[in-house]
């Protein structure tokens, strides 16, 4: 891998962390929303399916997008992990590829939460 191909994958891992967050704040909002009003009030059959469809596409947006965001993570841990690739690595993107793990890690268990509340909803729908 070149460092060319790395600073592509920073690039990219910038381009969906931007998505993400813009793609979670509607999510959770839609969530949100669907419990509360769950709590409150005894949808329609309507009402029930037209929920299960908006969460699992909501859901599944976001989730898409996690699961890219951990490739690329992955990537990154491959290239920094070798010791020959350490000079070619540009000053401010300079970590130690364990860090790289415990951001893969903490990724991993918002993507498992987040179909965890999924589940959780439907089941309730």
């Amino acid at each position: 891998m070149k460092i060319s191909d790395v600073i592509l994958l920073w690039e990219s891992y910038e381009f969906y962390n931007e998505k993400i967050s813009e793609v979670e704040e509607h999510t959770f909002d839609k969530l949100e929303s669907i419990t509360r009003f769950l709590n409150q009030d005894y949808p329609t059959l309507g009402q029930r399916k037209r929920f299960k469809r908006q969460v699992t596409e909501k859901v599944g947006n976001l989730s898409s997008l996690y699961s890219k965001q951990i490739d690329i993570i992955d990537n990154l841990i491959i290239f920094y992990k070798e010791d020959s690739n350490k000079s070619q690595i540009p000053i401010e993107r300079e970590m130690d590829f364990t860090q790289l793990l415990t951001l893969k890690n903490l990724t991993v268990t918002l993507l498992y939460n987040l179909v965890d509340q999924r589940d959780s909803i439907l089941k309730n729908i």
